[in-house]
Formats: C-alpha cells, structure tokens, sequence
C-alpha cells in the first residue's frame, strides 16, 4: 500500500513539474511579444506593388506620448496605465495612447510622421 501511494505521490510530481515548464515556455513567448511590439521599425506592403518594404515613423513612441500630454494639458506623472500601439497597418502611420488621471480616461491618435493629434477622446472611468 505505502508503495503505491508513493508511486501515485511521484507520478502526480512528475505532472505538476511538467505543468509548471510548459507555463514556464509561455512567459517566454508573452515577453517576445511585448519587445516585438515595442520596436520602432515596421514591415509594410505597398498597395501599389504588393511588396513588403520597412517603414520607420519619423517621430518616436516618447515623442508620441510628449505630443499627447502636451494636448492633454498633463504631465506624465500625474497619469497612470499608461499604454502606447503602434498601428502602422493602415495609412495615415499613428500611434495610439491611452491614460487615466484622477477619473479620466483618454485616448489620442498620434501621426507617426508629422505628430499632429488626429484624434482624441476623453471618457469617464467611473461609468
């Protein structure tokens, strides 16, 4: 009996063990992800050609999040959740950004060439 609730201790052991290194694996592949969408040089196909070429935004990510705080009237430590995307799949080339103050939430389309704001919105968290 002791011998087969040791077996059955080991086998659940080996499972758990085996759970834990493909969770491990997933991390991985998440951070590659999060560093691949972080990066300021992007493929793209030209509609006239079809061939796929590099574009690189003539303003940075930081520049972007300058641009809308400035709009905004912030400064970046009064915000939080801070989030920036790049969508550089349809033209014009922008970045998206979002953040919170106090109770406000707002999103901001930056261009990625000319930084000028295309669109913003203001919407109240607490609805």
């Amino acid at each position: 009996m002791t011998l087969k609730k040791l077996s059955l201790f080991g086998l659940t052991a080996l499972a758990i063990l085996t759970l834990v290194a493909c969770d491990l694996d997933d991390d991985k592949d998440e951070v590659a992800v999060q560093q691949s969408t972080t990066q300021q040089t992007s493929q793209s196909v030209s509609e006239t050609t079809g061939q796929v070429g590099t574009y690189t935004p003539a303003i940075s990510q930081e520049d972007a999040v300058k641009r809308a705080l400035e709009a905004a009237g912030l400064k970046q430590e009064e915000v939080i959740n801070l989030t920036v995307e790049q969508d550089f799949d349809d033209m014009p080339y922008n970045y998206e950004i979002e953040f919170v103050k106090d109770t406000i939430e707002y999103s901001y389309s930056i261009d990625a060439d000319s930084g000028n704001v295309l669109e913003q919105s203001q919407e109240n968290v607490n609805d």
